[in-house]
């Protein structure tokens, strides 16, 4: 319930931002982004799984209001999951899940100028990602005696675990920025945390098993 309402909370103001400045004068750029994301597996069962360090890319289209005021659509590819150490089980051997999602941030951002070449911004906003692959991996000294105890392979997708995977994310996105423009065009950083709103792993019993992290990029405003 809270996370439906969250949603439509999220989804009524970006509209009511669209609709206030539906009449000023606008202006659009777009530009490409890549980076990094440190992102883990957050449970409610179990332990947080550690965290894994992936690239993301993208591009982005900005969309420039008076008064600061811009909405910001990007489209994404960005890895995401975990990692899980054995050896509390005496068993040396790391089992790394990556879930990899074409993403669809809708952020609403605000610019603070400081200066003629350099500004700061603050964004936030809602995010769906649509499941492209997953993969698994074990590593370590004794990789190939968990596989044989799973009855997998060392290496294969999270269907050869048994795991039923969501084929759908929607998550929540916040952080700040700054871009410096140049004599064309403007380079940018942003910083942003991600929480995941819905559940990696689709199960019948009662707990969460949700992606959350940091994810860090650079990017190129033409």
């Amino acid at each position: 319930m809270k996370t439906n309402i969250l949603k439509i909370a999220l989804t009524v103001i970006i509209i009511i931002m669209i609709s206030s400045y539906s009449f000023a004068d606008i202006n659009t750029n777009y530009g490409l982004k890549s980076g990094i994301s440190i992102m883990k597996i957050k449970s409610s069962d179990t332990k947080d799984s550690d965290s894994i360090v992936k690239p993301c890319f993208g591009v982005y289209l900005s969309i420039n209001y008076e008064g600061g005021f811009a909405i910001q659509p990007e489209l994404l590819l960005t890895m995401k999951g975990g990692k899980t150490d054995y050896s509390s089980y005496g068993i040396i051997a790391i089992e790394e899940d990556v879930y990899t999602y074409l993403e669809l941030p809708l952020l609403a951002k605000y610019n603070i100028n400081a200066g003629n070449s350099v500004r700061f911004s603050v964004f936030a906003g809602p995010s769906i990602g649509m499941l492209l692959g997953t993969h698994y991996k074990l590593t370590g000294l004794d990789a190939d005696y968990l596989a044989g105890l799973l009855g997998v392979s060392t290496e294969g997708s999270a269907k050869d675990l048994g795991i039923n995977t969501n084929p759908f994310e929607f998550s929540l996105q916040f952080g700040i920025g700054t871009s410096y423009k140049l004599m064309t065009g403007e380079i940018n950083l942003d910083v942003r945390y991600c929480i995941g709103l819905t559940n990696v792993i689709k199960s019948t019993l009662d707990y969460d098993n949700k992606n959350s992290g940091m994810v860090v990029m650079i990017g190129y405003t033409f």
